[in-house]
């Protein structure tokens, strides 16, 4: 079953190719080969999407999540985002919506099993240094000990912290001590 990509996600991307950014391309090569199909945002999503984008700084998204999130939300579908705002909002208007972020699309057995642990270690450093890939903290350990400590540290999308060798544990992480 392919990935829907709402019509607001597909202009958005384009619209990022002026600032040197390629999402817009590889998800091009992505409808091409049927991994993805366009969407239109359904009537009955419109209040959800405008209710997401209108208001103050502090309570709204951008138009890419608010588009995904209110399809999601329309359709019963999962949305998939790794803005970290974004998903605070999510959770917090819609609980019953279960967010998935890239990394839990990446280490999800099935993607292990296709892609082999080389094959994916490459794909997430890719997604790390070129896609600025945003990992959530409960998935830190795992990408840095697949990855290993070394192209770990090269990756400066992942906290500083995560990047310094030091292990990644419960006990170790300022998230977790903070909480």
């Amino acid at each position: 079953m392919p990935f829907e990509i709402t019509r607001t996600v597909v202009d958005e991307l384009a619209r990022g190719r002026g600032n040197g950014r390629s999402a817009a391309d590889e998800l091009a090569s992505w409808l091409h080969v049927g991994l993805a199909v366009e969407v239109s945002l359904p009537t009955e999503a419109e209040e959800v999407f405008l209710s997401l984008v209108g208001g103050s700084a502090a309570s709204t998204i951008d138009d890419g999540e608010a588009a995904t999130f209110a399809y999601a939300v329309a359709t019963g579908s999962r949305p998939v985002t790794d803005d970290k705002k974004a998903i605070q909002i999510a959770r917090s208007r819609f609980p019953d919506l279960n967010v998935c972020t890239t990394s839990d699309l990446l280490l999800h057995a099935n993607c292990r099993a296709a892609l082999g642990e080389d094959g994916l270690a490459n794909c997430i450093e890719n997604a790390l240094k070129r896609a600025l890939m945003r990992v959530p903290d409960e998935h830190l350990d795992r990408v840095v000990t697949l990855l290993g400590y070394e192209r770990a540290s090269q990756c400066r999308s992942l906290p500083h912290w995560a990047r310094q060798g030091h292990g990644i544990t419960a006990s170790t992480s300022p998230i977790a001590k903070a909480s």
